[in-house]
């Protein structure tokens, strides 16, 4: 796992360690969302698959305005820059996401990925093929607002429902809120409350 220094948050030296999980928490606005969607949907992009799955805790926050909003970025268009103006937006419709064009009329070019709500997962999910997916994105996995019962067991379940025998990339983002989590007691990470900003840790 991986706890961002001040500054602006870059995933390279963390994706040098080839970790199936992937724990990234810090501060707010430090840039750990837009690299970590920058990386996922360039690699949709060249790949022309769909292998973005983004993650959220529940239904309603799964609605087609907060996706969308979700990849917009002030100040840059990364969609722009990874598509070479071929779209310029990401865009939801029916539990997909795509590369798109904006204008009177949406345009899709790609899909891109899915969404999931995680509180939902074992009803709607389970037994669905999702065979593309690879790069799964778990926002604001850290809440001081609750968490789901068992949410490391839905998470992990929801994963291999999908994943199958695949190998995948699993991010999980959050703002440092607080370093009491169910998932830091279920998966051992026993170190956290004494790791330093801008360290990495591994676990096996």
């Amino acid at each position: 796992m991986g706890i961002a220094k001040n500054g602006y948050y870059s995933g390279a030296e963390l994706s040098a360690h080839k970790a199936q999980y992937n724990i990234i928490y810090s501060e707010r606005s430090d840039g750990k969302s837009v690299d970590t969607k920058y990386y996922a949907l360039d690699k949709a992009w060249k790949s022309g698959k769909p292998c973005l799955a983004l993650i959220r805790r529940y239904q309603d926050d799964i609605k087609t305005e907060l996706i969308n909003k979700y990849f917009v970025e002030r100040n840059i268009n990364m969609i722009i820059k990874i598509t070479d103006g071929q779209a310029d937006a990401v865009v939801y419709n029916k539990g997909y996401l795509w590369f798109a064009q904006l204008g009177d009329k949406i345009e899709y070019i790609q899909r891109c990925g899915e969404v999931f709500a995680l509180s939902i997962a074992n009803k709607r999910y389970k037994s669905t093929g999702h065979p593309d997916l690879k790069y799964f994105i778990y926002e604001e996995f850290m809440t001081d607002e609750g968490y789901l019962p068992q949410e490391p067991d839905k998470l992990q379940n929801l994963i291999s429902t999908c994943a199958r025998k695949d190998e995948v990339e699993v991010y999980l983002l959050g703002n440092k809120v607080s370093r009491v989590s169910p998932y830091f007691k279920e998966w051992g990470l026993s170190n956290i409350k004494r790791q330093p900003m801008g360290t990495i840790d591994d676990y096996y």
